[in-house]
């Protein structure tokens, strides 16, 4: 099973917004094939191939497998957060 690197060497080729539009279009539409999500990044199940979307920054990677997905999301985890700043406001309204 190899669909994962020809499907990142073929993405290589689409524009950056191309891509980006890609993303936004698999989370708009595609929710059935969601199996797992890890705060911002999202895990689907295709035919013959998984994709983890970010979204946040609405890039894809393709694996093969689906503990090839999670263990990229395990790595990922400690930045796989929201930013936000809301907790930074809330301290200092606090101290006030």
């Amino acid at each position: 099973m190899e669909n994962a690197k020809t499907l990142t060497r073929t993405w290589n080729y689409f524009s950056n917004k191309a891509r980006k539009e890609q993303a936004i279009h698999m989370l708009e539409n595609a929710k059935t094939y969601i199996i797992h999500e890890i705060n911002k990044l999202v895990i689907f199940e295709m035919n013959g191939h998984f994709e983890v979307i970010n979204k946040e920054s609405l890039s894809i990677k393709f694996f093969d497998t689906e503990k090839q997905c999670i263990d990229y999301c395990l790595d990922a985890y400690p930045n796989s957060f929201f930013n936000t700043q809301n907790s930074l406001f809330e301290r200092s309204n606090e101290a006030e």
